[in-house]
């Protein structure tokens, strides 16, 4: 004998009217008091180092590099204008470990100095 409905899966039960649950006060307060240290540790790890830096790059720098005097812009037009820039973002991204991890790696090539150093070396017998 074969069981009734054999391979056939049950009719599903819906009831007429499901019941939405409502949030309390007292839930909504359980959620945000355990939400806030996570966010409190998130704000100090992702924004405040986002803030800071945005000033201190509004900021000339002593030796120490404490901001000293505000220069606005000034840093960042000089460094956009750079006849070195392209250069040195070609060496600092040209890995494939930079483009696969997203950090940029020190440039090895030789500086525009190099020929200078090179000379100094030689005279001083260091190679």
């Amino acid at each position: 004998m074969e069981a009734a409905g054999a391979g056939r899966a049950a009719p599903a039960v819906i009831p007429a009217s499901v019941p939405k649950p409502r949030s309390r006060p007292a839930d909504m307060a359980a959620a945000v008091s355990f939400l806030a240290p996570s966010l409190v540790v998130f704000a100090i790890f992702v924004y405040w180092p986002l803030v800071r830096r945005l000033y201190l790059s509004v900021h000339a720098n002593d030796i120490i590099g404490r901001p000293t005097l505000f220069v606005g812009a000034d840093q960042h037009r000089v460094m956009l204008t750079s006849p070195t820039l392209p250069g040195s973002s070609l060496n600092s991204w040209s890995s494939p470990r930079a483009w696969l991890t997203g950090t940029p790696i020190p440039a090895t090539s030789r500086s525009p100095r190099q020929p200078q150093i090179d000379q100094y070396d030689q005279a001083v017998g260091a190679k």
